[in-house]
């Protein structure tokens, strides 16, 4: 028996650079809510995002698992929130100032509505990285007074480079930890924080037995999550880590293969079994 369905989004669900969601990932979501099985993206994106990868469809993301679990929505409704530690991530601004092709994006809480910043960068660095947010990314001098929700660091250059920088961070900033869902990005979590944080929240928020979730995932952000929820599975293109953590394993992204499975779990749900691809 499935009862919630929890799917990372870039390259897991949406193929990265795509504007939205499959339309037979919107449906398939759908199968799954007509059932009366749960569905969460569960992503380090915050909330205005994920409202625009599903087309503003609110029920797909009525329950959701947002900024790596750092808030938490049931039907609708915000039930969590850890916000970031606002002097280290000045600190982490004050580490990556004059470093070039690198800055700090953050977005402050104002009820889910308003878009990221970039803070204290030049205007090539921020154009570099305007692509990775379909809704707007403002350069800033100054890190926001608001309690800070979501923290990243975008950072150009070679895997070296982005070795140097990580370096920095992780020596001016204990209080986080800077994980990779991507080259050249980095996710900044409360040290010891993860998706899986998230989802122990999400689990006791809706009582929800763990054996009854399914997590979709593809890289380190994912990590814990895969490793924490016995039915977890990869995507064929989730890099090493991800692939060994997962318990079952899936299709590649571009082929909508959570779709499929998503579908594969509706359908099973009707005859009172677990699919295929989460047996034996």
């Amino acid at each position: 028996m499935v009862s919630l369905v929890l799917s990372d989004m870039d390259n897991t669900l949406l193929q990265y650079g795509k504007p939205y969601v499959s339309d037979r990932a919107l449906s398939a979501i759908h199968e799954l809510l007509d059932v009366g099985i749960r569905f969460a993206p569960a992503s380090g994106r915050a909330i205005i995002e994920l409202r625009h990868f599903f087309h503003d469809d609110e029920a797909a993301v009525s329950t959701a698992l947002t900024s790596n679990g750092q808030q938490i929505y049931v039907d609708g409704k915000l039930v969590s929130s850890t916000y970031l530690d606002h002097g280290a991530l000045e600190r982490a601004c004050e580490a990556l100032h004059g470093i070039g092709d690198a800055g700090v994006v953050v977005y402050a809480d104002a009820g889910g509505d308003e878009p990221s910043c970039v803070v204290d960068v030049d205007p090539s660095t921020v154009d570099v990285m305007r692509h990775l947010f379909p809704l707007g990314l403002e350069g800033c001098r100054d890190l926001p007074s608001r309690p800070i929700v979501k923290g990243a660091v975008a950072v150009g250059g070679d895997k070296a480079q982005v070795a140097h920088v990580k370096g920095i961070l992780e020596d001016a900033c204990p209080e986080f930890d800077f994980v990779a869902p991507v080259h050249n990005w980095f996710d900044v979590v409360p040290t010891g924080w993860s998706k899986a944080s998230g989802v122990r929240l999400l689990k006791r928020a809706l009582d929800v037995p763990l054996e009854q979730i399914v997590a979709f995932g593809d890289s380190d952000n994912d990590l814990a999550m895969l490793s924490y929820v016995p039915n977890s599975v990869a995507v064929a293109n989730a890099n090493d880590r991800a692939t060994a953590a997962a318990t079952w394993h899936v299709g590649a992204c571009e082929d909508d293969a959570v779709a499929t499975a998503m579908e594969q779990i509706a359908r099973a749900a009707h005859e009172g079994r677990l699919p295929d691809f989460l047996r034996d």
